[in-house]
């Protein structure tokens, strides 16, 4: 029944003995069982792909004698412990594989051997990857160990081979076979507990400094020394069960340091050069990911952690490398997006958290710019307008670029409340008005600054009718109204891209506001759309601000459509989302016969060349809308 199988994936099934006759056989994933040795695979002959990972293998690798094609064997994490008798005997088996290209011992303790890579590649000629680092230059003649050679210990694959068919005969007695399995697991039992100790003894607690208590602070503090932290990193490289316990450790340092005071959480010893040392933990780290990918979780979470350090600007750096590292890397990039808003998130909406951290975090949220933050900020919408309430009038661009992000696309109910409860439009009213002072002759931060605001303005007013009748009562619209007119009489200034990008700003704002019947009313009165006829008719303008006046009439037009229209939705239609669609599919048909360039079918893409030729057309339906409106 199984004679022609080709792949067997059997991992993690606590499997402790195998036999197996498949001559067709060529991949066989075992990992993760309860396996004492290499088990017998002579009956896979064509086998080239083993993976026996974290078992608890011992002793030499005989089983796979028998298994000439080899090209891929991993047996990390087991509990090979080879002196140079075995070792010099598992090379001479390895001569059976002459086309052996991975393999993988990582996590065995064999790898201190001395000349360990260049006698495994010396005796496989065809490796290319050995515990998963190139093997180039391994073979190298220079690189065998000077005292001690294992070469002569090494013997022929025919007296391998001999050797071999004689413990097979051995192995045959399953009485002498029932005693050596007991042994083994009296052995792993014994050395489980050898190495807990060895692992404490191993991979010590990171050094704290702790302070001295005084009565100001009653408390103390525990600091910790950046280049203990480094020291601790890279015992990482010498396998993973090591690398597992050092990011454990360093994860409860990380902690620490968290519920310690702000100023400097990281020590340097004296005399060193902050910056030097700083760079070294950074790219120790970065070496530490890149080597071993099961370490991403922990180590993205480490320099989460790290990002509210503010002392010696450790939280800037690691902020840098993060970002890098996250848009750089997928398999990091969907890791990270979790680990901050876990991480971050929650030490932002902490109320013990110092307001300096606290700032340090939403910035680093902004600028690191990940999809699924943006996706999810809402969740510290109300630190993000704590924050804009204590900046006044000059907030920090950050939180500007956060509250974007928030009202880019669908606004959620909740996210309204919220603004309606907090009064959020008196703060960006107070901010226009603010910015608005300084028209002509504001710095570049601010220019970016504004346009942020008025992206607020547009994205609220246009989710929520009473968030846009609050702008309308400061008269917001009109404000904008005349801003915009001032911006096309200004022939000098548009010339600049910039100022047509900022004119388009301008234009989707007050589209926004026209979800108030009487702010639309107002802006066809004083001429908006007239405007925009204006605005299409130049020449060379930016593709953005030719999707964004039509956009803006079509969302007029929406906003336009009188509500008895609801009225012609067949009573047979309940479900809310169905109705929706039913709703909006009569707009579409109103608005069509105002627009004739929409379609049903036609997709609306600001990158396509269409949109350039279509100018023309597009005036002419802006000059036709006016008098409809």
């Amino acid at each position: 029944m199984f004679e022609k199988m080709k792949r067997l994936w059997a991992a993690n099934n606590s499997i402790k003995k195998v036999d197996l006759n498949l001559a067709a056989l060529d991949l066989l994933d075992l990992s993760g069982n309860g396996l004492f040795e290499i088990p017998d695979l002579s009956g896979c002959p064509n086998l080239k792909e083993l993976d026996l990972q974290k078992n608890k293998a011992r002793g030499l690798w005989t089983g796979i004698l028998d298994c000439p094609k080899l090209e891929k064997l991993n047996l990390q994490k087991n509990k090979f412990k080879w002196d140079s008798e075995q070792f010099a005997a598992c090379l001479g088996i390895q001569q059976a594989w002459t086309g052996l290209k991975e393999l993988n011992l990582a996590g065995n303790k064999v790898l201190k051997i001395e000349g360990y890579r260049f006698y495994m590649a010396t005796f496989s000629p065809s490796l290319t990857m050995l515990d998963g680092v190139d093997t180039v230059g391994d073979a190298d003649p220079s690189k065998e160990p000077v005292t001690g050679s294992l070469l002569p210990k090494v013997k022929p694959l025919h007296e391998v081979k001999r050797k071999y068919a004689m413990m097979k005969k051995l192995m045959q007695d399953p009485e002498l076979m029932a005693k050596a399995a007991a042994a083994a697991e009296a052995l792993d039992a014994e050395e489980a507990e050898d190495e807990d100790e060895e692992g404490v003894e191993k991979v010590k607690e990171v050094e704290y400094v702790e302070e001295e208590k005084d009565e100001e602070d009653p408390s103390g503090s525990v600091r910790v020394l950046i280049s203990d932290l480094t020291r601790q990193l890279t015992r990482c490289f010498e396998g993973s069960r090591i690398a597992q316990q050092v990011c454990k450790k360093l994860d409860g340092a990380c902690d620490k340091i968290m519920d310690s005071p702000m100023d400097n959480r990281i020590l340097f010893t004296k005399g060193q050069d902050s910056s030097e040392v700083i760079e070294e933990f950074v790219q120790t780290i970065v070496v530490v990911l890149e080597k071993d990918t099961s370490l991403i979780e922990p180590g993205l979470t480490i320099m989460t952690k790290m990002l509210t350090i503010i002392n010696e600007g450790i939280g800037k750096r690691i902020l840098i490398q993060l970002k890098d590292l996250l848009q750089s890397s997928a398999s990091m990039g969907d890791v990270g997006g979790g680990l901050l808003i876990d991480i971050i998130f929650a030490r932002v909406e902490e109320q013990n958290t110092p307001e300096d951290e606290r700032q340090q975090l939403l910035e680093a949220l902004y600028e690191i710019a990940h999809p699924e933050v943006a996706a999810n900020i809402h969740i510290i919408l109300k630190s993000l307008i704590d924050g804009l309430k204590a900046a006044g009038d000059e907030p920090p661009e950050y939180l500007l670029g956060l509250f974007v992000q928030i009202v880019e696309g669908d606004v959620d109910d909740t996210v309204v409340q919220i603004f309606r409860k907090e009064k959020v439009s008196k703060i960006i009213i107070d901010l226009l008005n603010f910015f608005k002072s300084k028209l002509g002759r504001e710095s570049a931060q601010e220019k970016e600054m504004y346009s942020k605001v008025l992206s607020i303005i547009a994205g609220m007013a246009a989710s929520d009718e009473e968030l846009a009748s609050n702008f309308v009562r400061s008269n917001v619209h009109m404000t904008l109204l005349d801003q915009m007119n001032k911006k096309l009489q200004d022939s000098a200034a548009l010339m600049y891209e910039a100022t047509w990008i900022s004119i388009g700003q301008v234009v989707s704002a007050i589209s926004g506001l026209c979800k108030d019947r009487g702010a639309m009313d107002q802006a066809i009165a004083k001429g908006f759309l007239n405007q925009l006829t204006v605005c299409l008719s130049q020449e060379e303008l930016p593709p953005k601000l030719i999707s964004t006046a039509y956009r803006s009439l079509l969302l007029m037009l929406t906003f336009a459509v009188p509500d008895p229209l609801e009225d012609q939705i067949p009573d047979t239609i309940v479900k809310k989302f169905e109705r929706e669609n039913a709703y909006n599919a009569l707009i579409r048909e109103h608005a069509v016969r105002i627009v004739p360039e929409l379609t049903e079918d036609e997709e609306i893409d600001i990158s396509e060349e269409p949109w350039m030729i279509k100018r023309k057309q597009i005036n002419e339906v802006l000059e036709g809308v006016i008098p409809l409106l």
